[in-house]
């Protein structure tokens, strides 16, 4: 197996791993530090969670076979056509005033859903090409596998934007 690819035991203990660092590093914080400390563009520790559960989604979305923009809370065109940060900027702006209990409780849900989907799919639906229907056809061998497109839409971006969070909340200085 090449060794950039994932098993799917790799792949959950991943996901896991860094929900865990992510989900205890929140806890330890006060509900004024994840609602009133505003980055430059306005987003707030809670804005980054949101941004997380709908990425979640999008995942969800995908082991399912259903159109993932829908799960975002996009326009199609825009999931096709535009980029990461316009579609992100879109979903901030939906969810900005979303109450911080209703973002902690949808955020646990959503992440538990995902894993109990992941717990059905099979080592051979990881392995297979990533692929959604509407992009441009790579050869196979020249695309990512499901289970290496999931690590980076969850494991790594609960990574990278705990980073954030923590230069948001001054932990890092």
């Amino acid at each position: 197996m090449n060794p950039n690819v994932l098993s799917k035991s790799e792949l959950m203990f991943e996901i896991e791993r860094n929900w865990a660092a992510l989900t205890g590093w929140i806890a330890s914080l006060t509900g004024d530090q994840l609602t009133a400390i505003h980055d430059p563009q306005g987003w707030t520790v809670k804005d980054h969670l949101i941004h997380i559960n709908r990425w979640e989604h999008w995942a969800i979305s995908y082991l399912r076979g259903e159109p993932c923009y829908i799960d975002l809370g996009i326009e199609e065109s825009l999931y096709r056509n535009g980029s990461i940060d316009a579609i992100n900027a879109v979903i901030y702006q939906q969810t900005k005033g979303m109450p911080l209990q209703e973002v902690l409780a949808q955020l646990q849900e959503t992440h538990h859903q995902l894993m109990g989907l992941l717990s059905q799919c099979s080592e051979a639906e990881l392995q297979k090409p990533y692929h959604e229907e509407w992009e441009e056809k790579a050869p196979a061998e020249d695309r990512p596998t499901v289970a290496n497109v999931l690590v980076d839409g969850t494991a790594h971006h609960y990574a990278e934007h705990l980073q954030w969070m923590k230069d948001l909340s001054g932990e890092n200085e």
